[in-house]
């Protein structure tokens, strides 16, 4: 390419600028202006460059293209929980339970095409209990490995003592750790049962029960609030159906006749019926043969009188305890009702069990799930929304259920941070440019200066320091954008993962592309600009093309540092070491578990993907714009694609795991970034070859950038909604040689129960021996 053909050109110009670097001197930098604006011969080279370069590119993504669509369709005709399921999000109210939802489906589609439908519930309290629980069993699980190994029942301190200690030696008292955590472990299993059977109660299929309207009453709370309003007063529930102080004094100072409390709670008052109710209530009972047995009245020596003063008598001790006695089963009924209720009002105050609006819906058949997703289901905007489902272990539960509002403004704000933070490490960036310069550290540390004078090698290696510093940069740059991403709403990781890539590529293009080449043509040619004025825009025509052996620079060290420590793995060799020397190695599951940040290397983790592709989003931009500049360039470009290419195929086939399926999400991404660089390429082209005052060779280059635009507009009418969706051939044919080989209730029915939701009971794996 241009490499070859250029480079005498370069070499043979009759004209060229003075520079002492061989490499600036084989740029197009070294060529002088036109100030007549002929059209030298030298100027083709780039141009025919710059057509073969760039028009071969936007060629091999149409064949990539070519290849992404065939994987991705074979992809999605997988028997796998997502291919069969979708997720509904912006739900309306009056559908937000599983029935409700299984209900629509089965009536958009055919019989028996939907196999389930769950509505995601909000339970921030079970998670935290869940959590906690995982806690206590992996400490009851560790107290038994080392009971079994050791021979010794380990103890430990309790944090929160159950009763006031009476001395300091009580206070420091160790408990034994197996049967505390076992107890610990039978509550919290207890609680989580409770809480789990609350929380599907309250979010039960009930048609009149909303809790966004907490006026409304459920419908299975009726019982509670007819026995509310039943008796006086019913605790936990309304106040306002307590005993007045006054009633309380009167009742207890004997003026209050009518009522008398029970059990000695003045919040339960009694109502004492009069004696003639007392003897037809007993009256009632005698003749169906429940009432109190006076056959010992009926002696010979009694008078008529005396026989009904001791009848009455009896009634009335009889009548007494059978009120009582009733009464107190009403009261001990009542309190269980309480207890239920106090929790049931503490799911409400809380919003535990309350319905979100999204929720997943699974099908028996291909086609039911690609029609699902391509219909308009409501006439609303943000209504109804049915998008492609993910994996079930990679699903990120805390952004299911955000109503539009809540991911509108999440996009909003992790942009203008994703903006804010460019202009801020675009200070950063120009700061550790400058610093990383030779004749910076030594007026920074004078003592470099010596050394340099003494060696250079010195020299050479202060060099390098520059391009280590942008790496330490991006690193810290990836964590960031991952937490502005987090805030999207994205309910996946695969989706995370593609607006990282999409973040980080954008943010390399910026900083490290344009900030650096810009900032430092400017800074290399700043003293020359202040004195020679006039001169300005062909130093510009010269430092943009030069600043390709800066960029050659980075390049090089980004490409071995990294592959060196990726091939090497020095770092998953150096954490595994930290983590056989520390933390719980007793039995084989321990040595093989991560403990904090440290991981055996039995456990390899997964490639960075979005990392990766967004370095070599910037490697392809340095190639693209410098290609047809500096053609020594392609050379260097070419062995380091090689090095990439051998690395990453084998970590790739042989170290990591896959175990998140990225599902293609990021490579159409890849494909607008590149279409991206491509732009930026032809338009830096255009601007040197107009400092170089050559309006020949500008108007040369323009039909190609209006080229590129077309070709994106080509390829954004169809190619990239063919992947989004399985075309029906094929959904067809898979659905017929599946249907009745695969058990589909199997594969998806409770795959997208949340976690929390899923095991009321847990027990550790490890048991004593002894």
């Amino acid at each position: 390419s241009y490499s070859s053909s250029s480079s005498p050109y370069v070499v043979g110009s009759q004209n060229t600028t003075n520079t002492t670097d061989l490499l600036d001197y084989l740029t197009l930098g070294a060529v002088p202006n036109e100030s007549e604006g002929q059209f030298e011969a030298v100027f083709a080279a780039p141009v025919l460059a710059a057509y073969v370069v760039f028009g071969y590119a936007l060629y091999l993504l149409l064949d990539e293209f070519a290849w992404y669509t065939k994987y991705r369709h074979r992809y999605l005709a997988k028997a796998l929980p997502n291919n069969y399921t979708v997720y509904v999000k912006h739900i309306p109210p009056n559908m937000r339970s599983d029935k409700a939802l299984l209900a629509y489906f089965s009536a958009v589609f055919p019989s028996g095409d939907v196999v389930d439908a769950r509505v995601a519930l909000a339970t921030p309290k079970l998670d935290r209990l869940v959590a906690e629980r995982n806690a206590v069993v992996n400490k009851l699980e560790r107290a038994i490995n080392v009971y079994n190994e050791k021979d010794v029942r380990p103890q430990h301190m309790p944090i929160v003592p159950k009763t006031p200690p009476t001395s300091i030696a009580d206070s420091i008292r160790n408990v034994d750790s197996i049967d505390t955590y076992t107890s610990e472990l039978a509550k919290l299993n207890i609680r989580i049962t409770e809480r789990i059977d609350n929380v599907e109660k309250l979010s039960g299929d009930n048609p009149d029960y909303d809790k966004d309207q907490l006026g409304r009453r459920p419908s299975f709370l009726a019982p509670l609030y007819d026995f509310e309003e039943s008796i006086t007063c019913f605790e936990g529930i309304h106040s306002s159906f307590a005993p007045s102080s006054d009633m309380r004094s009167s009742i207890r100072s004997g003026k209050n006749k009518g009522y008398e409390v029970l059990d000695g709670n003045e919040n339960y008052l009694m109502e004492i019926p009069s004696i003639s109710d007392q003897i037809e209530v007993v009256d009632d009972d005698m003749e169906e043969g429940f009432g109190p047995d006076l056959s010992e009245n009926d002696g010979p020596g009694l008078s008529e009188k005396k026989k009904k003063r001791s009848t009455k008598k009896k009634i009335k001790k009889n009548a007494s305890a059978l009120r009582k006695k009733t009464f107190k089963s009403l009261a001990a009924a009542g309190s269980e009702i309480v207890a239920g209720a106090n929790a049931v009002a503490d799911l409400l105050s809380t919003n535990e069990g309350k319905r979100l609006d999204a929720g997943f819906v699974s099908f028996r058949t291909l086609t039911a799930r690609q029609t699902a997703i391509q219909m308009i289901h409501s006439c609303t905007p943000f209504t109804m929304t049915v998008e492609e489902a993910p994996h079930p272990k990679d699903i990120l539960w805390s952004n299911v259920g955000k109503d539009h509002r809540a991911e509108l403004a999440g996009k909003v704000t992790g942009n203008a941070l994703t903006v804010t933070l460019c202009l801020f490490w675009t200070v950063l960036s120009v700061f550790v440019t400058s610093l990383g310069k030779v004749d910076a550290l030594v007026n920074v540390l004078p003592f470099l200066g010596k050394w340099k004078e003494k060696s250079d090698y010195v020299g050479s290696l202060l060099a390098q320091i520059e391009p280590l510093l942008l790496v330490v940069l991006l690193a810290l740059l990836t964590i960031v954008l991952m937490n502005f991403a987090k805030h999207e709403g994205l309910v996946s990781e695969s989706q995370l993962q593609a607006s990282l890539f999409q973040k980080l590529s954008l943010f390399l293009i910026v900083q490290f592309f344009f900030v650096k080449m810009i900032s430092s043509s400017v800074l290399a040619e700043l003293q020359l600009m202040i004195n020679y004025p006039r001169e300005i825009v062909d130093l510009l025509a010269r430092a943009v093309p030069d600043q390709s052996s800066s960029f050659m620079q980075y390049v090089l060290v980004q490409t071995f540092v990294y592959l060196g420590t990726e091939i090497l793995r020095l770092r998953p060799i150096l954490f595994a070491w930290i983590r056989s020397r520390m933390g719980p190695n007793l039995t084989e599951k321990e040595r093989a578990q991560q403990w904090l940040l440290f991981r055996p290397l039995c456990i390899s983790g997964e490639s960075e993907f979005a990392t990766t592709l967004a370095n070599l989003v910037l490697f392809y931009s340095i190639l693209l714009v410098y290609s047809v500049m500096s053609p020594v360039l392609n050379w260097i470009m070419c062995a380091v694609f090689f090095l990439l290419s051998m690395v990453y195929r084998h970590q790739v086939y042989y170290i990591y795991a896959p175990t998140h399926e990225t599902e293609g999400n990021i490579f159409p991404q890849f494909v607008k970034m590149v279409i991206l660089c491509i732009y930026v390429a032809e338009v830096t082209l255009m601007g040197v070859l107009g400092l170089k005052k050559s309006p020949v060779a500008v108007g040369l280059v323009f039909p190609l950038l209006v080229g590129t635009v077309f070709f994106n507009m080509y390829i954004n009418l169809e190619h990239y909604r063919l992947t989004h969706f399985l075309p029906a051939t094929m959904s067809v044919a898979e659905d017929e040689k599946n249907v009745g080989a695969i058990d589909f209730a199997a594969l998806v029915s409770g795959k997208y129960l949340q976690p929390s939701l899923q095991k009321k009971i847990v027990e550790p794996e490890s048991v004593l021996e002894k």
